[in-house]
């Protein structure tokens, strides 16, 4: 399968109609629609650009700061939607994303698909890609229970502490409500997934070629992979971020 220009032509093509219907019945939408319709080709060729050097160079180290740089936007995006300062909090969410990404990553690929050369960037980065792609509504989600509720319910925690309570078991209440909201929220993005997502992959690997069986146990893992890295993301945000968020005296900053 090879797509040429006059594919490309072709395929852009598929645009007019949209605009044209949202030209005769909704004529501020048009503009809008062009517009985003630019802003989707830009994003697109710039990451299509990057992708093809780190393809290209091949290498481990580029793999993995690619799949860093990845988590690091993802971090920030996790901090900013969930309203907490980016300078306390960009570490530990940082750390959450990362630490996960890679580490599930790396184990999808080589202890379940069986891939043996696990860091090429045409089989990592995929997979990174997918994992942080899922982590970010969870995560900030989660975060934004947590750092609220002690905000808000701080005489719990500093009457579990005045009474001798050790950090971890004050706090052990609203880790559990984030953990639940992270729950939760995975719970509800699996239809989205089985339907959305996962047959994106399937029907992407049956266009390069893998047999059936294979596309079906890779969607399969892929997303328990990525359900499982959510959850497993916030624990560890939450526990580096307590460096962060509370002072040498156990009190929230």
């Amino acid at each position: 399968m090879t797509i040429t220009v006059s594919g490309i032509v072709f395929g852009l093509l598929l645009l007019l109609p949209p605009i044209y219907i949202l030209y005769v019945f909704s004529g501020k939408l048009a503009p809008k629609f062009i517009l985003a319709s630019a802003k989707l080709l830009i994003y697109t060729g710039i990451l299509t650009a990057v992708m093809y050097v780190v393809c290209m160079l091949d290498n481990v180290l580029v793999s993995v700061l690619a799949a860093l740089v990845m988590a690091v936007v993802a971090a920030l995006a996790v901090v900013i939607k969930s309203r907490l300062k980016v300078q306390q909090f960009f570490v530990p969410a940082c750390a959450g994303v990362a630490a996960t990404t890679i580490v599930y990553a790396l184990y999808v690929l080589y202890l379940v698909l069986g891939v043996k050369t696990p860091f090429a960037a045409h089989f990592f980065l995929p997979v990174c890609g997918l994992l942080v792609g899922g982590m970010l509504e969870t995560n900030y989600k989660a975060l934004a229970t947590y750092y609220v509720g002690l905000e808000h319910h701080h005489q719990l925690y500093d009457y579990l502490i005045g009474n001798g309570a050790k950090h971890t078991e004050a706090v052990r209440y609203f880790v559990g409500k984030a953990i639940e909201k992270a729950a939760i929220a995975a719970i509800s993005n699996m239809a989205y997934l089985v339907i959305g997502a996962t047959p994106v992959i399937f029907w992407s690997m049956l266009l390069t070629g893998s047999d059936v069986f294979t596309a079906l146990f890779a969607q399969i893992f892929l997303l328990i992979a990525v359900i499982s890295a959510t959850i497993v993301s916030v624990v560890v945000t939450l526990f580096v971020a307590k460096r962060y968020a509370f002072d040498a005296y156990d009190a929230l900053v």
